[in-house]
């Protein structure tokens, strides 16, 4: 009976020690599995903060975070239809630049003097063709503020409209955009009912999904002659596309 009796007891402790082991094997592998999804995460996290940091900037004057290198061109992918649009630069030049931008963008706006040396240095060499690409999420002053230029570009004042934004990004309100309108010496009205009625918001929102359909995901994005530059990048950038587009 005593050997019986310890026998049970040597199973009971062998089925003891097994259920242990079990359970540890099952804690380590929920341990591991937990591990890669979390990374996993924070891998598919700082990817979309990364895409999300190029051209976007912070709400409200926050610290955007620039590209630390230059984004390199890439071979030719647009081929953006730009009939009618208004432009800087020569009608019939030789390099086509199309920028996607934001007026709201902080990063829109620190391009901008680089942009005018781009103009001053090629003048109609170049052709100059602005269009809009608003991150309505970061900037809520951006889609308004795209309208009310093309609402000034109804009275041939969209290019003044668009340097006195860029000028100044803190008075992007509806408020203030009608006040730089009138300071502008437009007609008040005109742009007013232009601006609440809402009528201008089919050409933005018409330019925004083609640019996403060129693979623009934030401002500002160059096409210079099909080739994208992303960013607010130096003049050297610029130059080096430029150059080469002209040698050809």
């Amino acid at each position: 009976m005593a050997d019986a009796k310890a026998e049970i007891a040597r199973g009971e402790y062998v089925i003891g020690i097994a259920i242990i082991l079990a359970a540890l094997l099952i804690s380590a592998t929920l341990y591991v599995s937990l591990g890669n999804i979390v990374e996993t995460i924070a891998a598919k996290s700082f990817a979309v903060n990364v895409q999300g940091t190029t051209g976007t900037g912070a709400q409200g004057g926050g610290s955007p975070t620039a590209p630390t290198q230059p984004t390199k061109p890439t071979a030719p992918v647009a081929d953006i239809d730009v009939a009618g649009r208004l432009f800087r630069g020569g009608a019939n030049a030789e390099v086509l630049i199309v920028e996607y931008s934001d007026f709201q963008c902080p990063f829109c706006e620190r391009v901008t003097p680089t942009v005018q040396q781009i103009l001053s240095t090629y003048g109609d060499q170049v052709k100059l063709v602005y269009k809009h690409f608003p991150l309505e999420s970061l900037h809520p002053n951006a889609v308004k503020a795209a309208e009310a230029s093309e609402c000034a570009a109804d009275q041939g004042k969209f290019w003044e409209m668009h340097d006195a934004m860029f000028a100044d990004q803190n008075k992007l309100s509806t408020t203030d955009l009608k006040a730089t309108a009138a300071g502008l010496g437009m007609d008040s009205t005109a742009f007013n009912a232009c601006l609440d009625g809402g009528s201008k918001l089919a050409i933005v929102s018409a330019d925004a999904t083609e640019g996403s359909n060129y693979g623009v995901s934030g401002t500002p994005t160059f096409f210079i002659n099909g080739q994208m530059v992303v960013g607010a990048q130096p003049f050297s950038s610029f130059k080096s596309v430029i150059d080469a587009e002209l040698a050809n």
